[in-house]
């Protein structure tokens, strides 16, 4: 919940604590998912800090929908984050197209 809603200090104590940075909910969202989505950027920042490893990452199509709706709503800011965070700019929609 901190990482979905930009609590970004939270996040930190959190981490200091050993709050496990990679657990995920009942949707198979991690704190990262959440923070990206939710365009958190400084708590994205936090999170990769404490565990370079950590991924954004999504089941399916979800990925290349993100990108997608991105490019569809002409948010640059939008599929630049997406990239800062890994995701391939190739990913694939449900209908196979990408942005």
């Amino acid at each position: 919940m901190a990482a979905s809603e930009g609590h970004s200090q939270l996040v930190a104590t959190l981490l200091q604590l050993n709050a496990d940075p990679s657990a995920k909910d009942k949707f198979g969202n991690t704190p990262l998912n959440d923070a990206v989505r939710s365009k958190h950027d400084e708590t994205v920042a936090v999170l990769k800090k404490s565990e370079a490893n950590l991924a954004f990452v999504l089941p399916g199509n979800e990925l290349g929908v993100l990108m997608c709706q991105a490019a569809f709503d002409g948010k640059l800011d939008d599929i630049q984050r997406l990239i800062q965070n890994n995701v391939d700019p190739n990913e694939s929609d449900y209908d196979g197209r990408t942005v």
